[in-house]
């Protein structure tokens, strides 16, 4: 988009370059959404269910007072 020259044109060169852009950030946000709310509470749940076995099975309780 040319303000100046009030002219709008498609297929610049400097769009490809936008569209690859978004492409990046939208593939970023992308897998970062399923990092956040999908894999890093699967594994702190994974680790606090793992301790726990462990603790159990060398009959280690854990008392709260």
């Amino acid at each position: 988009i040319d303000f100046i020259g009030r002219e709008v044109s498609f297929g610049a060169p400097s769009t490809q370059w936008w569209r690859q852009l978004s492409s990046a950030i939208a593939g970023g946000l992308g897998f970062a959404t399923v990092l956040t709310l999908l894999l890093t509470p699967s594994l702190l749940v994974l680790g606090a269910n793992t301790s726990a076995w462990w603790r159990n099975k060398r009959g280690k309780t854990i008392s709260s007072d």
